[in-house]
């Protein structure tokens, strides 16, 4: 089944249009109501060794000595679950990090394309009448979680402003991807600028 871009968008002119699979920047936009620009500065396609560096990266630097270079046991079972779901890829979504100066943050969430079914105290879930609960989402192993802070490039931070009668930042209007993190940091100091959890 082929999808459709919206030519015109600012899929066309975004960063995400060469590193993000169309069907993944779709589900953001139509299947989520986000902005075309929002969704592709925050989502990126992911697969193979990438998928598996965001989501056990973290707990293979932890192993120490060969554990990133070199297959021991302990490197198995913990990229063994892994495997099948970073090989057929998902999008994968991490936003900037508040405590780090809105730098790129390492948690994240990857949405596999084949989730894997999913397990409560090692035991396998199902949904009843013998069908697999699956895991949707997949989030980098033994880290705890954390908010998301999307970029929010200037185009929807123009928006914004402009919803609320506000002049933004020149800092606001030249990060254009939001990967600076000039528009958070504009929120911050602005108390007319709402904030709403979701």
């Amino acid at each position: 089944m082929a999808t459709t871009l919206i030519t015109g968008s600012a899929w066309d002119v975004a960063h995400g249009t060469e590193t993000t699979d169309a069907r993944h920047l779709a589900e953001w936009v139509n299947g989520s109501a986000c902005h075309p620009a929002l969704a592709a500065a925050n989502v990126v396609t992911l697969a193979g060794a990438d998928a598996l560096q965001a989501l056990a990266g973290d707990r293979l630097e932890q192993l120490g000595g060969h554990a990133t270079q070199y297959a021991t046991g302990a490197v198995s079972r913990l990229l063994q679950p892994l495997e099948a779901v970073a090989a057929a890829g998902g999008w994968w979504c991490s936003g900037l990090d508040p405590l780090a100066d809105w730098a790129p943050m390492q948690w994240g969430c990857f949405k596999p394309d084949a989730p894997r079914q999913s397990r409560k105290d090692g035991q396998l879930e199902w949904k009843g009448f013998g069908d697999p609960k699956l895991q949707k989402y997949e989030h980098p192993l033994k880290v705890s979680a954390r908010s998301f802070w999307l970029r929010v490039p200037r185009e929807v931070a123009e928006r914004i402003a402009a919803r609320y009668r506000l002049e933004p930042p020149v800092a606001v209007l030249i990060d254009l991807d939001g990967g600076a993190g000039a528009f958070w940091r504009w929120w911050a100091s602005e108390p007319r600028l709402p904030l709403v959890v979701v």
